[in-house]
């Protein structure tokens, strides 16, 4: 297929590119020392520091730091724990 080279390779620099807005990934090393997210577990109840209208979540899953959590305003959210430090709920409401 004629083309298909330069098609992969405008792909590969477009995935790579970042724009001026976004964060830049912390390194897994420094993350550790500041993510929490390692301690929540299926079942856990917690807050999104930024979005409290979306009410206390349910944790589905955490796997290597990328949570599941099912919020009753807005469903199911995937968050990187190494980016959001989400807030524990120990009294449900």
């Amino acid at each position: 297929m004629p083309g298909r080279g330069i098609s992969l390779c405008l792909h590969r620099i477009m995935v790579s590119c970042r724009t001026d807005t976004e964060r830049p990934r912390t390194p897994k090393a420094q993350r550790a020392m500041t993510d929490v997210s390692f301690l929540l577990i299926p079942g856990n109840l917690v807050r999104h520091p930024q979005r409290p209208d979306w009410g206390t979540g349910q944790v589905q899953s955490n796997i290597n730091g990328r949570v599941t959590v099912n919020f009753p305003e807005e469903g199911k959210v995937v968050i990187d724990g190494g980016r959001i430090e989400l807030i524990p709920v120990l009294r449900p409401e």
